[in-house]
């Protein structure tokens, strides 16, 4: 990510560009319950910062020193 994630809600297509995927793939996190989402009204929902962060811990590998992914 190159912007640091600041208090305000994100749209789908922000966090898509955020994240570097698809609209796609952010609908598909969203029904699999990987992404927590704030539903606004049928057919709007955001996404709270901390909640992204959140779900990227979670993915994180190599969070201990010496593990990681290993370069080619």
């Amino acid at each position: 990510m190159s912007q640091p994630l600041d208090c305000k809600l994100l749209t789908r297509i922000q966090l898509a560009e955020i994240l570097g995927v698809s609209l796609p793939t952010v609908d598909r996190r969203c029904r699999e319950g990987a992404l927590p989402f704030i539903r606004l009204g049928p057919r709007q929902i955001r996404f709270l910062p901390a909640d992204v962060e959140g779900m990227l811990s979670r993915l994180r590998v190599g969070q201990h020193p010496g593990q990681g992914m290993v370069s080619q």
